[in-house]
């Protein structure tokens, strides 16, 4: 044989080889081999903290797959005793957990997840969130200023977190409280490392009132019982809609409580457990969030949010809570806060 017929005979297989050999072509095929082993799996039991943007998540990726979600939504308290709980039994029952990243945060640190490993969406986070191999960030709900517009004239309407310092808020803001996990401490954290103590103390003297309830609070300003709530999730705006309030995204940048999702260390059903994480961070599993008022951790998307929504998702972001300082800084918040 000579070496053009060798050449000839060869060229096949090499080309297969080099199909074979390459990086993306490989990773894709491995991932349909995990698609299919979530399927064949069946099932995939979900834990979160009560959110629309779980609920029609889930709902979306059963469709999407055909794989049956069994969704526990709890408050955050209990959601976190649950996987506690079953980490104590011994028994291994949920496979993914998603809830906000401070709560996440100190399930992390107890052990209580796993490494997602390969799963090729995650790689659509971008700055300034980050993952870190374990817990997969989402997106965030953006905080600000919500004030009753019947009582505050637009000239005096805050346009900056240090607006609120003016004589006529003094003992007319109310606020999540920021002593506790949630907005109010995120809002904290982020205000107390960027525009520094003072800015708080200054806040503190306008004698601040914490509620209980942010839902039933947010109303509050709406019924002139209050002129202000601080800081405000974007999430529940769309909820007030006719009432006379408005939101405002301040100057500083808005504040914010990131989202998280982890498999649960002994998941029953692995595969399932990437494919919904693969499937948060796709378009779909995205834009659910977007449409609820949540800014995506593909920060593009915000740009399809629906028109009343879109300037706050696209608004400046001042920062978060580090998880690191939280219990320390909540304990800061309760000597400025009395």
């Amino acid at each position: 044989m000579n070496l053009r017929m060798l050449l000839r005979a060869l060229l096949p297989g090499l080309a297969a080889g080099i199909l074979l050999a390459s990086p993306g072509l490989a990773q894709e095929q491995g991932w349909d081999k995990v698609v299919a082993a979530a399927k064949q799996e069946g099932k995939l039991v979900l834990y979160g903290a009560q959110s629309p943007v779980t609920t029609e998540r889930a709902k979306l990726f059963e469709t999407t797959y055909g794989i049956p979600v069994d969704l526990l939504a709890l408050p955050p308290a209990e959601f976190m005793a649950r996987i506690r709980a079953d980490e104590a039994s011994g028994r291994a029952i949920g496979d993914v957990a998603t809830a906000g990243y401070g709560g996440m945060t100190r399930l992390e640190e107890a052990g209580m997840f796993e490494p997602y490993g390969n799963v090729p969406l995650a790689a659509r986070v971008e700055p300034p969130f980050k993952n870190d191999g374990t817990m997969m960030i989402d997106g965030a709900v953006p905080y600000g200023i919500l004030y009753n517009t019947d009582l505050v004239p637009p000239a005096d309407a805050p346009k900056r977190w240090s607006d609120l310092f003016a004589p006529r808020w003094r003992g007319k803001i109310l606020a999540n409280d920021m002593r506790r996990d949630g907005g109010g401490i995120g809002f904290f954290g982020a205000t107390y490392d960027t525009l520094g103590p003072e800015f708080h103390r200054k806040l503190a003297a306008q004698k601040v009132t914490f509620g209980t309830t942010p839902t039933v609070d947010e109303r509050r300003v709406a019924a002139g019982e209050y002129l202000a709530y601080i800081p405000m999730p974007l999430s529940d705006y769309s909820g007030l809609k006719g009432l006379p309030v408005r939101l405002v995204m301040p100057e500083e940048g808005a504040t914010y409580v990131l989202s998280a999702n982890a498999i649960l260390k002994g998941a029953p059903h692995p595969n399932a457990a990437r494919l919904y994480l693969n499937f948060v961070m796709s378009d779909p599993g995205q834009l659910i969030q977007v449409r609820l008022g949540r800014t995506s951790a593909v920060r593009s998307l915000n740009a399809q949010a629906p028109a009343d929504l879109k300037p706050f998702l696209q608004a400046k972001l001042l920062g978060t809570v580090d998880p690191a300082k939280m219990a320390a800084q909540m304990k800061i918040a309760a000597e400025l806060y009395k």
